[in-house]
């Protein structure tokens, strides 16, 4: 499958055979219903129920550089063994679903990462551990830094040139939200920069500011993954 930009080409690792019985779309009501959105995250339940997808790597080409970012491994792709879900949930900023890399060598722990994307495959946001990890996604990871800009900046952002228009200055922890970037986008007419200085939560999406930094966070236990798991 031809690359495209910011998206994975990944062949699918066969399913291991499971002890436990394949969750159903009920258990996965029962799993995840308690972060459907934001309300029914604190407590207000809105009547939406989380839905579940089909294999989200039909339409995901997965391969390198942007693996090792979402992984945020320096380690060659090749010393793991990817393991990708059967199904995704749909969140209503995407699919979400998670990924397992288990390193080859013994004794190693593997690497997992909850990953959202739109139905086309685009990454929208990861789950990051600090700072430079996000950093390193919006550097390495095109379509998450387009979806960043463009919700930032409107659909004028995609007749750019991400290489000549839009920088990241800065990021860092917010005092309002988990963390903060600065990003610039160049005028394609006047040729000036505008700046913006955006909240983002734990996966890198646009959040408003709250009181609470991790107000709009989301929080990935809540959905637990691990069941869809293939492996």
């Amino acid at each position: 499958m031809p690359h495209s930009s910011g998206n994975f080409d990944v062949t699918r690792s066969a399913p291991s055979a499971l002890t436990a019985a394949r969750p159903t779309g009920a258990d996965a009501v029962a799993y995840g219903a308690s972060q459907v959105d934001d309300a029914s995250l604190f407590g207000n339940r809105s009547g939406a129920e989380l839905q579940v997808r089909g294999n989200p790597w039909k339409v995901i080409p997965f391969g390198p550089p942007q693996q090792l970012a979402v992984l945020d491994t320096k380690k060659p792709i090749e010393t793991f063994e990817l393991h990708v879900p059967p199904q995704a949930v749909k969140h209503k900023e995407g699919n979400l679903f998670q990924i397992t890399a288990t390193p080859k060598a013994a004794g190693e722990a593997p690497i997992k990462r909850a990953v959202l994307t739109d139905d086309k495959g685009a990454v929208r946001g990861l789950e990051v551990k600090n700072e430079k990890h996000l950093a390193r996604a919006l550097a390495e990871i095109p379509s998450f830094a387009l979806s960043l800009f463009r919700t930032v900046f409107g659909d004028g952002v995609m007749q750019d040139e991400p290489e000549r228009h839009h920088r990241v200055v800065s990021v860092a922890k917010g005092k309002g939200s988990a963390y903060q970037v600065q990003i610039e986008r160049k005028n394609t007419l006047d040729g000036k920069w505008k700046a913006e200085t955006v909240p983002l939560n734990n996966f890198g999406l646009r959040v408003p500011e709250a009181n609470d930094p991790r107000r709009h966070d989301i929080v990935v236990a809540m959905y637990y993954l691990d069941r869809f798991q293939a492996a």
